[in-house]
């Protein structure tokens, strides 16, 4: 039995958007998370090099983390319909 976890973010646009635009939005979280995988190495190494510490490097992917976080919580809620009769 195979266990997959699924992040969070992939099912928010289509729980809350049209087709057109949940599809735009997952091609936006597919390019933001490829532009993220690509230069947080980057990151990583620079500010490494320039304190000396992973420490500055691991604050900042928490915070940008905290701020994604945070952003997920201000998604309104999904309202229930009320089927007629």
């Amino acid at each position: 039995m195979h266990n997959r976890v699924l992040p969070s973010f992939w099912p928010l646009p289509t729980e809350f958007l049209a087709e057109s635009a949940a599809a735009a939005s997952i091609g936006l979280i597919n390019a933001l998370g490829n532009l993220g995988g690509f230069l947080g190495p980057y990151a990583m190494g620079y500010l490494r090099s320039r304190t000396g510490s992973f420490a500055p490097g691991l604050m900042v992917f928490l915070a940008c983390m905290a701020a994604a976080g945070m952003l997920v919580l201000l998604v309104p809620g999904r309202k229930e319909e009320k089927l007629a009769g």
